[in-house]
């Protein structure tokens, strides 16, 4: 991926950000506003940016394939990098939902099992959404917040 696509995105998920009150931490793989930073060696990943606060937002711009948006460290997403910016912009907006299998569960035992029954969903522009299920016995107050849709 050429530096200047990986500074680009870099640039939109800070202003994505600054947007929502949540700027990311450093980016020590690039900075978006010097464009003479120097890249990691050659690896699966170009960059991170990381979003302090809850969520807690862990993205991983790849070189090459998905990006994987990582929420709360238990929510797990591979995203095009063309949907990148726009899945973090829906989770900093609070777009996100816990979905549960089959029927309509209580919030505390989709918390509980979260893992058997529930994953979560989150719509991006275009009416596209992407899903991650939620691993057994993996806990974060930010899952059993959700709102929950049938």
């Amino acid at each position: 991926m050429p530096r200047e696509a990986v500074a680009a995105t870099v640039r939109r998920l800070w202003e994505a950000g600054d947007r929502h009150g949540r700027p990311p931490e450093p980016t020590p793989e690039v900075d978006p506003w010097d464009e003479g930073d120097p890249y990691p060696e050659p690896s699966a990943t170009a960059a991170v940016v990381v979003f302090a606060g809850a969520p807690s937002i862990t993205v991983r711009l790849a070189v090459a394939g998905p990006d994987v948006v990582l929420v709360e460290d238990v929510v797990d997403f591979e995203v095009p990098r063309a949907d990148t910016v726009a899945l973090v912009e829906a989770l900093l907006g609070g777009r996100a939902r816990l979905t549960t299998n089959g029927r309509r569960v209580a919030r505390w035992v989709a918390a509980l099992f979260a893992g058997a029954l529930a994953t979560v969903r989150v719509p991006v522009e275009g009416g596209r959404a992407y899903t991650a299920p939620v691993p057994t016995f993996a806990w974060s107050s930010w899952v059993g917040s959700l709102p929950i849709d049938p």
